[in-house]
């Protein structure tokens, strides 16, 4: 049995519309066949309610339309020829039919919502609220900066961590997992897929893994674990690190430190990240 944990930014990008179907199949697997329980801090109960519907499906239109714009950009600098011509024949078609891909985009983000919200609520899924010892616990370690509290004030972050950590201790669990996109409050700057140092001895003390990807996570889980080439890895766009001038990543939802959800881009050389500063609200 494994107890996992995931960050709302996972639940968020979950629901985006390149979002691949699987792993949320895979994990409603695993809960009925009782080989994974979730355990739900409070602070990812209440911001998965906040920004589940409007939020999530006003962002995931707004990049849709984004999408569109820039094809009818495409158009005014295509040449005129037989290839170009049946370019141009695909965009209008596709740019004719916003309003249809729209609302098909709105349909299947609801149902993704439907299917995260059916798991969270679940009767094997164990709801954890942070007692004053864990409160104390995050005062001191941002007094002492130290992980996920070492650049910026996270309390959200300190408290999804803290609180499982101490349901984890105080019921022996054997076996967890932590999902997390947001490596730069959780991770060591050198490399985004290990749990910051800060935290390392608490994580193998406890026997808890931590993935910044949840394909990866459930392939440590099932008996059939998803196949390599559907697991989605960063994906490459032209945008370079300010820091070592790697290739970014194209973003995904994460914790800021201006507070709330940013879109954020990640180094997939160093690690850095790059906060838009563009609030998921």
């Amino acid at each position: 049995m494994y107890h996992l944990i995931l960050d709302t930014c996972v639940l968020i990008n979950l629901c985006t519309s390149h979002s691949d179907p699987t792993p949320l199949s895979q994990l409603k697997e695993l809960i009925n066949s009782n080989k994974v329980k979730i355990l739900l801090p409070d602070i990812v109960s209440d911001e998965w309610t906040n920004i589940k519907f409007e939020k999530v499906i006003k962002q995931e239109t707004a990049s849709i339309k984004g999408k569109l714009k820039n094809l009818k950009e495409l158009l005014k600098i295509l040449n005129y020829g037989e290839s170009e011509d049946t370019i141009r024949t695909v965009i209008e078609n596709v740019t004719s039919s916003e309003s249809a891909i729209i609302a098909k985009n709105e349909l299947k983000c609801k149902e993704m919502i439907k299917n995260i919200d059916s798991l969270l609520t679940c009767q094997s899924t164990i709801k954890i609220s942070p007692t004053q010892e864990v409160h104390n616990l995050i005062i001191n370690r941002g007094i002492s900066k130290k992980a996920p509290l070492h650049k910026k004030s996270s309390i959200s972050d300190a408290l999804i961590i803290f609180s499982s950590l101490e349901y984890i201790k105080e019921h022996s669990i054997q076996h967890s997992i932590f999902v997390s996109n947001n490596t730069t409050d959780f991770c060591e700057s050198s490399n985004n897929s290990l749990i910051h140092s800060d935290l390392q001895s608490e994580f193998e003390s406890n026997n808890i893994q931590f993935f910044n990807n949840i394909e990866q996570a459930l392939n440590t889980i099932t008996d059939n674990p998803i196949y390599h080439e559907n697991i989605l890895e960063p994906e490459i766009n032209s945008m370079k690190c300010f820091r070592c001038g790697g290739q970014m990543d194209n973003g995904s939802w994460c914790r800021s430190q201006y507070g709330g959800l940013t879109f954020q881009y990640t180094c997939m050389q160093c690690g850095f990240r790059c906060d838009t500063g563009e609030f998921f609200d």
